[in-house]
């Protein structure tokens, strides 16, 4: 299945810590599951592609499952994999939605000294004979998000799903869609045998408002997104899944300067089902 989403880097550039986006729908350009095996095979931009077993998990619970591989083979890393894939249920209100899935592929680049990230959104697409061709609906949704600030010691945000509104209409009969995420975060306090510590006040992070296009011919989406209150700008993309586009879900990025100041990026995703 296509599997629409980003292809992005993230890397340190004169001491401060940047986000590229290279490609979009889709970063990834098939994903192929075995229930059966338990296996994922995956194509994806500019040549890159991977097989993943049952033998690469190394953590799997009924949401999530994370395959590992080429642990060792990094040039001076000994402790990382060359290859990471999380697949995720995303949920809404506290139940996992029931056709999505979110994968995230990382693949180490020695160019870049880090990890370039594809995501994807999987699941059961609609199918474009089923994707609705008029009238609107506003979806119910979350967000899973993190953002980083090149401000000092500590410069990473966990984005706080119960502060931060996230809306998403789509105008099937336009083939558009709106988005807007007023976002609010947990800096970073410290860190604890190597995890990061977060704050238990959220504090505001940035009001990004978005459009973008469904396809007329699919039923997938992209568009871009441009803060309110900063001067920050980026791209998301996704699609809609399940029966007359129950459900959807987008992957996000924006880069630039935030309301206080500071250069940095907001990277994460959304997904949503119909009430």
């Amino acid at each position: 299945m296509k599997a629409a989403g980003l292809l992005y880097n993230v890397r340190l550039i004169n001491n401060a810590v940047t986000l590229t986006v290279e490609a979009s729908d889709p970063a990834i350009a098939t994903a192929n599951y075995n229930a059966t095996t338990g296996s994922v095979s995956l194509t994806g931009t500019q040549g890159r592609s991977s097989d993943f077993t049952s033998a690469d998990i190394v953590s799997q619970t009924s949401a999530s499952t994370t395959y590992q591989k080429g642990v060792g083979s990094i040039v001076n890393q000994p402790t990382l994999a060359s290859e990471r894939l999380s697949v995720n249920t995303p949920s809404v209100g506290g139940v996992d939605l029931s056709y999505t899935r979110i994968g995230v592929w990382s693949i180490w680049n020695t160019n870049y000294g880090g990890y370039q990230t594809a995501t994807g959104i999987f699941g059961v697409s609609t199918l474009a004979s089923d994707m609705p061709r008029s009238g609107s609906a506003s979806y119910t949704t979350s967000i899973n998000a993190s953002a980083t600030q090149n401000s000092g010691t500590f410069p990473n945000f966990r984005v706080d799903q119960a502060t931060s509104a996230v809306n998403f209409t789509a105008n099937f009969g336009a083939n558009t869609l709106s988005t807007s995420l007023n976002l609010n975060a947990f800096p970073q306090t410290g860190i604890s045998n190597g995890l990061p510590i977060y704050s238990t006040t959220a504090v505001p992070l940035v009001n990004l408002s978005g459009s973008g296009t469904i396809s007329s011919t699919g039923s997938t989406f992209a568009g871009t997104l441009l803060a309110t209150n900063a001067t920050m700008t980026g791209q998301f993309a996704g699609g809609f899944l399940g029966p007359q586009a129950a459900e959807m879900a987008y992957f996000f990025g924006v880069s630039g300067t935030f309301p206080t100041g500071y250069d940095g990026f907001v990277l994460g995703a959304v997904a949503g089902r119909k009430p």
